[in-house]
C-alpha cells in the first residue's frame, strides 16, 4: 500500500474509536431578536415601583450558543451585559449563561419558559423568562437567606428553612426586530 493510503487507513481506524459527539440541542430559534419593554422593580417594604427600559438581544453564534445580552436603563445610565447562552451537551432543554467574567449560572427549558436559580451573597435569585404569545415575560425574585424562619415537622427530623421575599422585577419584553 501507498503512505497516503495507510495514514488514511490509520486515521479512520483512530476515528472509529472515539465515542460519538454528544448531541447539542440549541435554544430555539422562536427566541432571537432584539426584545424590549420596560421592567418594574418592587421591593417588599411598600415603597413605589420604579420602572426601567430592559433589553434582550438573543442570537445565533458557533456552536449552538447564543448571544444574550441584557441592557437595563438608558442614556448615561445603560447598562449593557453581554453574556451568551450555551446548551449542554447531550441534555435537551439545560443551558448554561456565560457571564463572561467566570460566573456560569444554569438554566433548563421547559416549554416556552427557562428558569434559572443562583445565590449571591445572602440573596437568592429566582429567574424566569417566558415567551407568551408576542411578548417575552421577564421575572427575577429576589429572597434574603439572612435570617430564616426555621421550622421542624411535627413529630419528624426533617427541618425547613424559608426565606423572605426583598425584591421582584417584572415585565414583558416585545420583539423590536429579529436578528
Amino acid at each position: 500500500m501507498h503512505r497516503r493510503t495507510l495514514a488514511l487507513v490509520a486515521l479512520l481506524a483512530v476515528a472509529a474509536d472515539r465515542p460519538p459527539a454528544e448531541k447539542i440541542t440549541p435554544l430555539p430559534a422562536v427566541w432571537d431578536g432584539v426584545w424590549k419593554g420596560v421592567c418594574q422593580l418592587e421591593t417588599a417594604d411598600g415603597k413605589k415601583p420604579q420602572e426601567v427600559p430592559m433589553e434582550l438581544h438573543v442570537g445565533d453564534l458557533a456552536g449552538g450558543k447564543k448571544t444574550w445580552k441584557i441592557v437595563y436603563g438608558s442614556g448615561e445610565r445603560r447598562q449593557t451585559r453581554p453574556y451568551e447562552l450555551a446548551p449542554v451537551a447531550g441534555k435537551p432543554g439545560r443551558f448554561v449563561i456565560d457571564e463572561k467574567n467566570g460566573l456560569l449560572i444554569d438554566y433548563q427549558l421547559l416549554g416556552d419558559r427557562l428558569y434559572g436559580a443562583f445565590t449571591i451573597g445572602d440573596s437568592v435569585v429566582m429567574a424566569r423568562f417566558e415567551r407568551q404569545g408576542d411578548g417575552l415575560h421577564v421575572e427575577l425574585s429576589v429572597f434574603t437567606t439572612a435570617d430564616p424562619r426555621k421550622t421542624k415537622l411535627t413529630g419528624g427530623k426533617s427541618e425547613v428553612a424559608s426565606y423572605r421575599l426583598t425584591t421582584v422585577q417584572r415585565g414583558v419584553l416585545k420583539r423590536e426586530k429579529a436578528n
